[in-house]
């Protein structure tokens, strides 16, 4: 019997460790605050860097807002403070770099069932309006919320602690600066994975119009901004890749369904390269000046 014991005890022995070694690192801190012994750079930096979905939507979760902002890296660039300072009211920003359509509508639905929403701000551009399947970000991550025992067998909780361990040992995050001129032509490039094989939106159209419904029917006030892109990038769209009419009709589709606020159409921020980072995203400062004229003015 103490044999059995003793083997036992061995075998449960690294699980148990690594279970506790998970529960207080927690890099995404799931569990309390006051549990993590980590660099808030994990959290910060190194989380963010492998699944930031999981870092806004566990965030949200331990301090849900009733007014929330979704979106991609654009809607992402929106100071929370700011839009408190403007508006108000606090805010939740669960935009995230990268994020579909699908990902936001998900995202969306799971705050329904958190809080009682006052108010949601969807920022979709027209490479985002598409029925396009990728690999969804968001559903895994509700998985986990739902159940506790996924957070320890992610492969995404362990690898930013494996980040940080193996910056650590090489000195420092590594990464080649680049120049504005260059980063420029190469997100130019990389638009050719969004518009090369563009795909229809019949399906993401009836799941918007489904949320303005519900939005409807429970007071919740809500709105659509079209985040400006630059000119280079709206030439290639329309001529390279022959979708000017789609890119226009995006933009009525939206105004259908609900307020809009479309800055893709400002000749005098498009085609002011000084405004932008790149072709896609505004810089900082522009995006300040936005969250003014939208918040402050528009909505």
């Amino acid at each position: 019997m103490n044999k059995f014991i003793t083997k036992f005890l061995i075998f449960v022995s690294p699980i148990l460790a690594y279970f506790i070694f998970v529960y207080v690192a927690d890099p995404y801190l799931y569990f309390q605050r006051r549990y993590s012994a980590i660099d808030p750079s994990i959290y910060d930096f190194y989380a963010r860097r492998q699944n930031d979905p999981m870092v806004k939507l566990i965030s949200f979760r331990k301090n849900p807002q009733k007014n929330i902002l979704l979106g991609d890296s654009r809607m992402e660039l929106v100071e929370i403070g700011q839009m408190a300072e403007v508006t108000g009211k606090p805010f939740s920003n669960l935009a995230f770099g990268g994020a579909t359509l699908k990902e936001m509508l998900a995202a969306f639905w799971y705050t329904t069932r958190t809080v009682q929403l006052q108010s949601v701000y969807f920022g979709i551009n027209f490479s985002r309006f598409q029925d396009v399947e990728v690999p969804d970000r968001v559903k895994p991550v509700l998985d986990v919320l739902k159940n506790p025992l996924l957070y320890f067998v992610s492969r995404d909780v362990f690898a930013p602690l494996f980040l940080q361990f193996s910056d650590a040992v090489r000195g420092g995050a590594t990464g080649v600066a680049v120049s504005k001129d260059v980063l420029w032509q190469r997100q130019l490039i990389s638009s050719d994975e969004l518009f090369r094989h563009f795909q229809g939106h019949a399906r993401r159209e009836r799941e918007l119009r489904e949320v303005a419904e519900f939005c409807r029917r429970h007071e919740i006030q809500f709105g659509f901004v079209i985040f400006p892109t630059h000119q280079d990038l709206q030439n290639r769209i329309d001529n390279e890749f022959g979708l000017k009419v789609e890119r226009l009709e995006f933009a009525r589709i939206l105004e259908s369904i609900g307020p809009t606020i479309n800055l893709d159409s400002s000749q005098d921020i498009v085609g002011d390269r000084a405004r932008f980072d790149d072709p896609f995203h505004v810089n900082l400062e522009t995006s300040r000046k936005l969250v003014k004229q939208i918040w402050g003015q528009s909505f």
